[in-house]
């Protein structure tokens, strides 16, 4: 009889301390990724031929309104990938540009780059990962 109650004692120690463990783990929240919680733009922006550049670039993603969706990056000829977050879901069109700085002074500089906006539209959902290409190319500026 005795040896019954000490298992039966045992026993339910256990059940209460697996118990406990489960409730909490249970409670520890866990760490989820910025990406899972809003969507997120991937830049590449391709130089075909680096240079020193004179003036300042940022590089931007807009709503079809013109909007920034996110904060705008400081562009930098040795950089290649601009990741943005913006939290969602969204839908319209992001369009992917990159921006002379306007305190810039494009006639101290004798060139600018240009690029074609890359627009993407539609439905943008939290945890996916949406890609860009911007292709700058020189152009001369009309210093007169």
């Amino acid at each position: 009889m005795k040896t019954t109650r000490i298992f039966a004692a045992i026993l339910i120690g256990l059940f209460l301390i697996g118990a406990n463990a489960i409730i909490v783990k249970s409670e520890i929240p866990a760490k989820t990724p910025v990406s899972a919680l809003k969507i997120t733009y991937k830049v590449n922006v391709q130089m075909v031929n680096p240079i020193s550049l004179c003036n300042d670039y940022y590089v931007v993603i807009t709503n079809e309104w013109g909007a920034p969706v996110a904060r705008p990056q400081f562009y930098s000829a040795h950089k290649t990938v601009y990741t943005f977050f913006e939290p969602g879901p969204a839908k319209g069109k992001r369009i992917a540009t990159l921006t002379l700085n306007t305190v810039s002074d494009p006639t101290v500089c004798p060139f600018i780059l240009r690029t074609t906006p890359y627009i993407l539209k539609g439905n943008f959902h939290v945890g996916e990962v949406y890609q860009f290409y911007l292709f700058p190319k020189l152009d001369a500026t009309s210093g007169d």
